[in-house]
Formats: structure tokens, sequence, C-alpha cells
């Protein structure tokens, strides 16, 4: 790795990490954080632990760091399309979807008109804005869902926590039971009704007989 990461000024070290405390995009500040760890000597392992940037992340972060300064650390030049999320942005990020609506992740800025559900667009939005991460394939952000337990739901073209499908699918499917239940009932009671009842002429000619053979009808 050579010695030139030990060569900046403590003008340059100080400027970083005032950089650092003032970034509120998430995956700027990591960089710029690892930058500063790497300008202080820190082990590369030990900073790849830190900030779960791998060790060629770091690199390349370092690399444009010096031909461009802290700027060049907040273009999203060291991570790209080729970065992704580590085991712990993963689940953090399946926390976050499961706390948040798009509209409180992203303001009016969101793909649907009420915000109130994810789309592949809101969370290739969010992932950008939380982990300064982007995915070149649409296939990745289905697979994010996956992974987080959301499950497309066609008719509407969004996504939906799968608990919340279980329960609007049971919900659904105990709705049908009981109509199906309440017909069955209706059945069976009009069935019970139609046995009872006696026809007119019968009741008429059971009277008859009724009279004929009454102690003194003779």
């Amino acid at each position: 790795m050579g010695t030139a990461r030990y060569h900046l000024t403590p003008e340059a070290i100080s400027a970083l990490w005032q950089a650092e405390q003032q970034e509120r995009h998430g995956g700027t500040r990591t960089r710029i954080q690892a930058v500063r760890l790497y300008s202080l000597g820190y082990p590369v392992d030990e900073i790849t632990l830190i900030t779960g940037l791998s060790r060629t992340r770091l690199l390349e972060c370092w690399a444009h760091y010096r031909a461009d300064g802290v700027a060049a650390l907040a273009d999203h030049r060291c991570g790209g399309n080729n970065r992704k999320l580590t085991t712990a942005q993963r689940a953090e990020l399946r926390t976050l979807l499961h706390q948040l609506t798009p509209q409180q992740a992203l303001g009016a800025a969101t793909a649907t008109t009420t915000g109130m559900h994810w789309t592949v667009a809101d969370l290739r939005a969010a992932v950008q804005q939380w982990y300064g991460v982007t995915y070149p394939s649409t296939t990745s952000y289905y697979s994010l869902f996956a992974a987080c337990d959301f499950t497309f739901q066609r008719p509407d073209g969004v996504f939906k926590s799968r608990r919340s499908a279980d329960v609007l699918q049971w919900e659904a499917d105990t709705e049908k039971t009981n109509r199906r239940t309440a017909r069955s009932a209706r059945r069976r009671g009009a069935g019970r009704r139609r046995g009872q009842a006696v026809h007119p002429s019968h009741a008429a000619g059971g009277l008859g007989t009724a009279r004929a053979h009454a102690p003194g009808a003779d």
C-alpha cells in the first residue's frame, strides 16, 4: 500500500473530520470516514470492519480523494453501481422499509400519488439516499424486496409487507368462507321450511277424513 496515505497535512485531516461531521448523506459520510481513518494509518481490515467498505472500494475512494479532494467522495465515484449493501445495511433496510412509508422516507418525491406503498423507483431512491448505492438492474431491487419480506401486488403495481399481505389474504379467505357458510345456512333453512309446509288440498282432505271418523259422525 505504500506510505503515501500518511502524507496528509494536519489541516487536510481536520478538513476531513469537519466534512464527516457535517455530512448528512450516509454513504458519503462513510466514504469520508474511511478516507480519514486510512490517512491516519488505521489497518485496512479495521477500516473495512468499521465502515463496511471493501478493501477495493476503500482504495478507490482514497485515490479519488487524492486526485480531487473531498468533493470526489460526494459524487459516488467510489461506490457506483458495483457497490453492494453490507449484511448490516440490509438488516437496517428491512427495518426501515417496514417502519416507514415512501412518503415518510422521501417526502413528496414518491412514485405513487399517496406515497403509502413501496415501488422499485422508491426503493432505488431510498437506497441511494441512505447508503449511496445504486444497482444497475431492476432485478436487484426485486431481490431486495424479497429479502425484506415484501411481495409484489400485481393489481396495484406496488410492494407490500408479506405480513400485511398474509393478513389481507386471510381476511379475504375468511370473508369468502363466511359468505359460503351463510348461503348454506339459508339453503338449509329454506329446505326445512318447505318440508314443514302443508299444501291446502292436503289440509282439506285431512280435515274431511277426520270428520268422517269422528265419534257421532255416523
